[in-house]
């Protein structure tokens, strides 16, 4: 099961672009990667994740 563990807020200037894995690996859905102290976090473009029509039925469901 898939659930939210941890909600953060990251200054602009801790976001770095997205990386570079090679043609082989699509990272379309990272916006970029967040540094939080010692740690890094992937920030995910959620609308990218989950598609149009996956957002809809997480909304009905919701309902």
């Amino acid at each position: 099961m898939d659930r939210v563990r941890d909600v953060l807020d990251v200054l602009d200037e801790n976001i770095e672009d997205s990386p570079h894995f090679g043609s082989g690996i699509n990272t379309d859905c990272i916006l970029g990667m967040g540094k939080i102290g010692d740690s890094v976090k992937i920030l995910l473009d959620i609308d990218r994740v989950l598609g149009g029509t996956d957002l809809a039925a997480f909304s009905e469901a919701a309902s």
